[in-house]
């Protein structure tokens, strides 16, 4: 027993610098979670934080987040929406008061003068609905008469971006929430680019904004199946939580301007032979030539070459067009 509680106390010891070190960082405010973007995976850092008789955007988020402010106690005429979803609704790349959650707030105060409205806006740029899901489970205690939600353009990129640190276990997780850990990241990694995320200032930073970010991206059906299926449980995750408060919710369907937008990336399908790929890459430039002159042998040639390789994204836009 004695030898047992000699172990503990020279691992006490031991730990005792970095405990007292942890303390005096949190006394003196020194490598917090704001700015940091490890720190609020998972839902772990909350949307708001109570400053005397109003809440305020958690400065952990304000990197990502709109800074907003509303009363503890809401007015007895007041009507409180918190409209969520990704740089749609924050209103990058412009300021936060030309986004859509400002015009609203405007708009029904015009139309009635009877009530307050406030229309907080709670739009994560870069953010993709399975990291809406808390933020809505904690908002829904500050006596929301409605909730929006616009969300869906990020499911893909945040997948892709933040891949490792979903896969970050309880320890990791608990670990990287230390002041200790914070300080010494930043000192190891001062100067270098984050390969994951990186906190720029006035927005954010992903892996697709690197030289090789575009490169990355490749067609993964499996994986675009499981993120589709975590999109769909997140927004039945959402609608369930606005039921059980009580809360009503306004989902928006974002617009989609595949017209004017051509594809992000294309591939071929990966057992095309560089001879049926040459033979096809001949007919789309074939057909792209005659688009302007002569549309049906444009149209014939890209329908030869759909017949070689009908994966190639581009070749159904142009055939769309």
């Amino acid at each position: 027993m004695k030898r047992r509680r000699f172990g503990w106390l020279a691992v006490l010891v031991g730990l005792l610098p970095i405990i007292l070190l942890e303390i005096g960082l949190r006394l003196f405010g020194i490598g917090g979670t704001a700015h940091d973007p490890y720190a609020e995976f998972g839902g772990e850092v909350s949307v708001f934080e109570r400053a005397g008789e109003s809440y305020r955007t958690a400065k952990a988020r304000e990197p990502f987040l709109a800074p907003q402010s509303f009363a503890v106690s809401k007015p007895s005429n007041g009507y409180r929406i918190f409209c969520f979803g990704g740089s749609t609704v924050h209103g990058r790349p412009y300021q936060v008061d030309t986004a859509f959650p400002k015009w609203l707030e405007i708009e029904l105060q015009a139309r009635d003068d009877s009530r307050r409205y406030e229309v907080l806006n709670c739009g994560g740029i870069s953010y993709a609905s399975y990291r809406i899901v808390p933020m809505i489970r904690e908002v829904v205690a500050y006596e929301p008469d409605a909730i929006v939600l616009a969300t869906g353009h990020n499911e893909f990129l945040e997948d892709r971006t933040y891949h490792q640190l979903k896969k970050r276990s309880w320890l990791r997780k608990r670990l990287d929430r230390l002041r200790v850990v914070s300080v010494g990241r930043n000192v190891l990694h001062r100067g270098e680019r984050k390969p994951v995320a990186e906190a720029v200032e006035g927005g954010f930073k992903t892996r697709l904004d690197n030289l090789n970010g575009y490169a990355s991206y490749h067609r993964d059906p499996a994986w675009q199946t499981r993120v589709i299926g975590q999109f769909e449980e997140s927004l039945r995750e959402i609608v369930r939580i606005c039921d059980e408060a009580n809360v009503p919710l306004i989902i928006v369907k974002l617009g989609s301007n595949l017209r004017d937008c051509p594809p992000f990336k294309s591939e071929h399908r990966p057992d095309l032979s560089a001879a049926k790929e040459q033979i096809w890459q001949g007919l789309f430039e074939q057909g792209s030539e005659a688009e302007s002159s002569d549309f049906v042998s444009s149209w014939e040639a890209y329908d030869e070459a759909l017949k070689i390789d009908s994966d190639f994204a581009l070749l159904d836009y142009r055939i769309a067009k």
